[in-house]
């Protein structure tokens, strides 16, 4: 038997003329009448201690449960960092690091030809014309020219014009 086991009943522990009336298991708080009527209530957890009249405002105890805010922020943050080291490995498989370490694919034009940057608006077709070309000679000058995708900036090979 425990140490202070003969003064673990309510005549032991209480003042004179309290006794124990119940037990909130929501708030886990006990509650304490005394001889004339009045409710007292313990501290939230505690069978004995300090009581407090019924409705003011004693020592309230906080769940272990809820979460600081901040807290959830550390557990989620690992997850966040993996998700956006995904999405910027993607972008860059799919070309997208070109932007960032300025690589872009060199062309190198054979001689009599120039380089030429598409414009907003061109077409293989206006691109030849204006060279005095055929569009089937420009799509042999380009390896893999496909001009239903022409985009703008793109680099192509065509004919130096002879001053």
């Amino acid at each position: 038997m425990g140490r202070w086991a003969d003064r673990e009943s309510d005549s032991e522990r209480l003042p004179e003329g309290m006794r124990r009336v119940g037990y909130d298991a929501d708030t886990q708080t006990y509650t304490f009448q005394d001889e004339e009527g009045n409710f007292y209530e313990g501290a939230p957890g505690a069978r004995y201690g300090t009581l407090y009249p019924t409705g003011t405002r004693g020592p309230k105890a906080v769940p272990d449960s809820v979460p600081d805010k901040d807290e959830s922020w550390r557990y989620m943050a690992p997850f966040v960092l993996i998700i956006c080291v995904f999405l910027l490995g993607v972008y860059l498989l799919l070309g997208g690091g070109r932007i960032f370490f300025g690589s872009k694919p060199s062309l190198h034009c054979a001689e009599n030809q120039v380089l030429h940057s598409v414009v907003n608006g061109e077409t293989c077709w206006s691109i030849a014309t204006q060279r005095g070309m055929q569009v089937q000679e420009l799509e042999s000058m380009n390896t893999g020219l496909n001009c239903n995708k022409l985009q703008f900036g793109q680099e192509l090979c065509i004919k130096e014009i002879q001053r």
